[in-house]
């Protein structure tokens, strides 16, 4: 949990600055989810692969029949942002940093709600 909360402490700081490329944003964006969602597996004692697809990571959740973020079919769009984003020059998608930083705060409230409880 403390690794994604680092990278949502860029966020917090660069999100809304136009002058931070989307490539950038989405990278910290993905990585917090995927690190959340990782941080509820082991919690559940879910082993998993070493992966960024966070439709991989959901598609654990649902085998394991621990509740899902509500924002499913929102973060597992991000799942590129981990690595075609960083490392192909033709990557062309931009960032909806609105709905990025919506789905960043659900999963943050879901992980918590998980393992708070």
């Amino acid at each position: 949990m403390r690794k994604a909360e680092g990278d949502e402490s860029i966020l917090d700081r660069v999100l809304d600055d136009p002058d931070v490329p989307d490539d950038v944003l989405g990278f910290h964006v993905q990585q917090s989810i995927e690190k959340r969602i990782k941080a509820v597996l082991t919690f559940h004692e879910v082993d998993y692969d070493r992966t960024h697809s966070i439709n991989y990571l959901t598609s654990l959740l649902e085998q394991h029949r621990i509740e899902l973020p509500t924002a499913r079919d929102e973060i597992e769009r991000l799942t590129p942002w981990a690595v075609a984003a960083r490392y192909e020059d033709d990557f062309q998608r931009l960032l909806d940093r609105v709905a990025a930083k919506q789905a960043v705060s659900d999963v943050r409230e879901w992980s918590r709600g998980l393992l708070e409880a």
